[in-house]
């Protein structure tokens, strides 16, 4: 009998279409066309042939499961896992289970089709759900726990240096009279200097850099009642240059009344000329 006889005809076991061009003379024998279509033919009674079980292992393979994950999802051995992918690799005719496993994806349009009567999904607790994404799971938790473990310990060093700046500041300059590279006039003045915070009675220090620079005052300061300020009388000479130091070591007398000592600050100004 002709295929080119038949619209379909059953041969073998297997269901051939009709085809537009048979030689003549040629037999029906397993016919399935063309080379790539012959080699398809194959494929599809090999995949046929597999089990039901040899479907399940290799569809879970396709999901990048191992062997213990599909044994523990499918609740058999490892041992009858590896026995149904040796018995996959022979009935397609490939030697990796990977290669199997691919050829069932392709025949069922890359979803392959999970059989029986259990979902696969996230393991439970009881060990019969697939565990495999769980590694990775941990992984991500403990990356995460990790970095907020160094996020904690950096938050703790950054409020002990903020608690380690935040005691008492040492005194600070923030005006004095005359002004730094003021030029005032001759005759009477008043030379003052004022701190940022109240400082201690009696504690201060005027301090002298030559006798030429230094401006003739009173040998003692008067402080401001709000104790910031401490002021003495001077008289300033025509056409002089004057430098005068509040704290310069090894005088370091003006102090706050948290005991800390003053920054020194440094003082410039001139007299007019006649």
């Amino acid at each position: 009998m002709l295929l080119s006889d038949l619209d379909t005809e059953m041969h073998s076991g297997i269901l051939l279409a009709t085809v537009s061009f048979v030689p003549p003379g040629e037999p029906l024998t397993a016919y399935c066309g063309a080379p790539r279509e012959q080699r398809e033919c194959g494929l599809d009674r090999d995949i046929a042939s597999l089990s039901d079980r040899e479907r399940q292992v290799l569809a879970l393979l396709a999901r990048s499961y191992d062997a213990k994950s599909i044994a523990r999802t499918l609740r058999i051995s490892v041992h009858t896992v590896n026995e149904q992918l040796r018995a996959a690799r022979q009935k397609l005719g490939v030697t990796s289970s990977r290669e199997a496993a691919r050829l069932l994806l392709e025949s069922e349009g890359d979803t392959p089709k999970i059989l029986g009567d259990r979902q696969i999904g996230i393991g439970t607790r009881d060990g019969g759900g697939p565990k495999s994404a769980l590694p990775g799971m941990r992984a991500l938790l403990f990356i995460a726990g990790a970095y907020l473990m160094i996020l904690l310990a950096l938050l703790a060093l950054t409020l002990s240096e903020e608690g380690r700046h935040t005691g008492p500041a040492a005194p600070t300059v923030i005006a004095t009279s005359p002004g730094n590279g003021s030029v005032i006039a001759p005759g009477p003045y008043l030379l003052s200097v004022t701190f940022d915070q109240p400082m201690m009675e009696g504690d201060y220090s005027f301090v002298r850099i030559s006798p030429e620079t230094f401006p003739n005052c009173e040998h003692r300061a008067a402080l401001s009642a709000d104790r910031r300020t401490f002021s003495m009388r001077c008289t300033a000479t025509a056409g002089r240059h004057y430098e005068v130091w509040f704290n310069r070591p090894p005088y370091m007398s003006f102090q706050g009344q948290s005991g800390l000592i003053a920054q020194p600050q440094q003082l410039l100004f001139s007299v007019r000329r006649y």
